[in-house]
């Protein structure tokens, strides 16, 4: 195993982290690494905060389209972090530069036609401040109520419930 796979230790990880009902995070991986770990588990994967390298090609975190397609197809799903700029300091937010919110909303409309709006959600990655404007900006963008409710935490709420161990 080499080329940016998985070590035989690492497949023997994956293994061991599905039957204990441990949701397994592709973020940060690279493209080989990312796509053996979506074929060896037996369980939908995630990456919970990465974007389309298609729009976004010099970001090292960015997914392609083989991997957001592989990620769908067996049942997982993408948290598109938001483009969204921290005030300085300890300032809170208080506004969202609407540019970045064009952004965040053109990752999210790439991300759908690749994958389905059931693979899609909000990834924050520490920066929850977009949250509040996101039901609204996803609603006057064209989404539905319910593809509006999978993107804000209904997806993720699905893979969880997948992978988890159930309680008995």
């Amino acid at each position: 195993r080499s080329g940016g796979r998985l070590t035989e230790l690492g497949v023997r990880m994956i293994a061991e982290m599905n039957q204990a009902g441990i949701l397994i995070d592709l973020a940060h991986s690279n493209d080989p690494c990312a796509l053996d770990v979506i074929d060896i588990s037996e369980v939908p994967v995630v990456d919970t905060h990465s974007g389309p390298r298609a729009l976004s090609p010099d970001d090292s975190r960015a997914m392609p389209d083989e991997v957001m397609r592989a990620i769908s197809k067996q049942g997982g799903m993408l948290g598109i972090s938001p483009p969204i700029s921290r005030p300085p300091g300890e300032a809170p937010f208080d506004t969202i530069d609407p540019e970045e919110m064009a952004t965040t909303l053109k990752q999210l409309h790439y991300a759908v036609n690749i994958m389905g709006v059931e693979a899609v959600g909000i990834g924050t990655h520490f920066t929850t401040a977009i949250m509040p404007a996101m039901p609204d900006a996803l609603l006057d963008d064209g989404f539905s109520e319910e593809d509006t409710a999978a993107m804000m935490g209904g997806t993720f709420l699905r893979v969880l419930r997948q992978v988890l161990p159930k309680e008995e």
